[in-house]
């Protein structure tokens, strides 16, 4: 049991994204089968996915799976969008060139 997981046909990185969660059913000792989620630490191909954990027991055939994409964090985001505007309008006024005329025939050069 690890915390790679291999498809079989499948395209993981068109599909999962890292943080995301799969959910697949597990075998239990009782040849039931129990829904379990994990979360994904990394894409690594097509084919391949890293768990932040194993699942209860190896998934040894093919197993269908689900994934739920992680929640957005919207306050991030707006703090994110808002450093990244600041951050411009502060390269756009450093580098803000012009001549001004005050009431003389000299220009100030900023």
């Amino acid at each position: 049991s690890g915390t790679v997981v291999t498809g079989d046909e499948t395209n993981f990185q068109s599909q999962l994204r890292t943080d995301n969660a799969i959910l697949a059913g597990v075998s239990t000792a009782n040849n039931k089968t129990r829904e379990e989620m994990r979360v994904i630490t990394m894409v690594s191909s097509p084919i391949s996915i890293s768990l932040l954990s194993t699942f209860s027991n190896d998934l040894k055939n093919s197993t269908p799976f689900t994934f739920i994409n992680k929640p957005r964090d919207i306050h991030k985001e707006h703090a994110t969008k808002a450093q990244m505007a600041k951050e411009e309008q502060e390269a756009i006024e450093s580098q803000a060139m012009g001549f001004y005329w005050p009431f003389t025939t000299t220009p100030i050069n900023y």
